[in-house]
């Protein structure tokens, strides 16, 4: 029955949705390609959305030899001239240091690349609720509490049960930054919006207005 209805709901918007599998070696220059076939098949711009950014080929074959870091910025600066070309958002997932894995998400949590960070109009991080710091917490105390909510949520995961995921915008080139929180269910791998407000929301979007009007 939840099949059936998932395929129900898939139905009414699957036709606007184009994926391109990553057999081979995927790179810029075939993103490229495929939203040239696109515009001139449909007249319509779509939205582009990369899974994952680091395992993009390298750009040319002269970066084949290029360090890790050498190659991911070259991409990303590669994929921001494709959004001004063609005048279109592109959406890039990224994978996480993993000095990163149990600290707050941040700038430099972005694995690989600093082009992430300073050539993205927007970057969004994801955690789980509780990750941040604790005024007063001591290094030990702190690892020790985050390796319990990382088990618990683990358990949730293996059980079926939901996880509350915080989403925090660590930049907006053209606007404010906050935050928000989602419910979401490994099982069916499914996010809604949470009933539920993060208690530094209100100050943080206060903050982030008086900046602006500065």
């Amino acid at each position: 029955k939840t099949i059936g209805q998932a395929i129900e709901a898939y139905s009414k918007y699957c036709n606007h949705i184009f994926i391109s599998e990553g057999v081979g070696e995927i790179g810029v220059q075939a993103i490229r390609e495929t939203i040239k076939r696109h515009i001139l098949a449909t007249g319509n711009r779509p939205v582009v959305l990369i899974d994952y950014i680091q395992i993009l080929a390298p750009f040319t074959k002269d970066y084949a030899r290029a360090s890790d870091k050498q190659n991911t910025d070259k991409n990303v600066l590669e994929l921001k001239k494709l959004c001004r070309d063609y005048k279109l958002p592109i959406i890039g997932i990224s994978s996480f240091n993993r000095d990163n894995y149990t600290a707050p998400v941040n700038l430099a949590s972005f694995k690989e690349s600093e082009a992430i960070e300073y050539s993205s109009d927007v970057l969004i991080g994801l955690q789980y609720l509780g990750m941040d710091y604790v005024e007063g917490e001591g290094k030990e105390a702190r690892l020790k509490r985050v390796r319990a909510l990382l088990d618990e949520e683990a358990k949730n995961a293996e059980a079926g049960r939901s996880q509350t995921v915080q989403v925090k915008i660590l930049k907006n080139r053209n606007g404010g930054r906050g935050e928000a929180l989602l419910t979401y269910y490994p099982m069916f791998n499914y996010f809604m919006e949470s009933q539920e407000e993060p208690e530094s929301q209100e100050d943080t979007w206060k903050e982030a207005e008086g900046s602006y009007n500065a």
